[in-house]
């Protein structure tokens, strides 16, 4: 086989601080994802190096090298390419992160390999893959459902055609009462929906941070959609986090008590929502 495309390359481990990142880069690294990534060198060593061009910038691996920094480290792997033009090396960044955007994953064989994990005695987290654990529990949900059987309540009308009647920030006015269609962990929700005034009561019913699937079914044929937050992807610390966050700001904007529909055991920010000022009125 003919070997003139394929350049000797050779790692090498180099100070953090004599590579840079590209000021130009187009591709965007979310905190959440830099995160991953750093669990993931920790659970699995560094198998990847970082690609930089002669003069130490980063043409790939810039989540990488944030993820280094998070951890703290003084060195990492490189390669150089050297071999490449300006031109090549500025196509080079978005071919490397758009030709990997271009494969699919075959589910059912990606649901086989995490069943056989699941049932393994690791000593790592399914989610130290990059994939949630509400997404992991479907693949497997899916080996174990194959005909795809489905609350018929979860199945939109198909008469639910064209745009949707209320989007995000839209709020309705209904008679005395008023709808606020926005996120309620924002400070600003609240202002734009209580215009000034405070609640009576509060009724709540917040998710467990516990996976639909598994957990949540009203008969075997039966299989509800996951929440598309506080599915079992948020963890201990986070989801308290998120508990106090959201209960902070329902007590301040409320004169009366929270009745709170939910199953105390199964919640592990639980024991938080004692130690704040409101009166609560659980539902089992």
């Amino acid at each position: 086989m003919s070997t003139r495309h394929v350049v000797k390359i050779q790692i090498e481990f180099v100070k953090i601080d004599s590579i840079h990142p590209n000021p130009k880069n187009p591709r965007i690294h979310s905190k959440a994802q830099i995160e991953q990534i750093a669990k993931s060198i920790k659970r699995f060593g560094w198998n990847i190096a970082i690609a930089v061009d002669k003069d130490g910038m980063i043409l790939a691996g810039n989540g990488r090298y944030e993820a280094a920094k998070l951890l703290d480290l003084t060195e990492v792997p490189i390669v150089r390419l050297n071999h490449l033009s300006k031109a090549q090396a500025k196509a080079y960044i978005i071919a490397d992160n758009k030709l990997t955007e271009n494969s699919q994953w075959d589910e059912k064989l990606l649901g086989e390999i995490f069943l056989e994990l699941s049932k393994s005695d690791l000593d790592f987290e399914l989610s130290d893959t990059g994939f949630e654990v509400a997404e992991i529990d479907i693949l497997i949900q899916d080996l174990e459902n194959p005909n795809g059987l489905f609350d018929p309540l979860d199945i939109p009308s198909s008469s639910l055609t064209g745009p949707p009647v209320s989007k995000l920030n839209d709020l309705w006015q209904l008679s005395n009462h008023r709808v606020l269609c926005r996120n309620a962990l924002d400070p600003e929700s609240y202002k734009l929906l209580m215009n000034g005034a405070t609640g009576q009561i509060v009724f709540v019913d917040p998710p467990f941070d516990i996976a639909i699937g598994g957990n949540v079914s009203s008969n075997k044929s039966t299989h509800h959609r996951e929440f598309l937050m506080g599915s079992g992807e948020l963890g201990s610390e986070k989801f308290t986090q998120f508990l106090s966050k959201l209960f902070e700001l329902l007590v301040q904007n409320r004169s009366g008590p929270i009745p709170l529909n939910s199953f105390p055991q199964f919640i592990s920010g639980f024991s938080t929502l004692l130690k704040l000022p409101l009166m609560l009125v659980a539902g089992f």
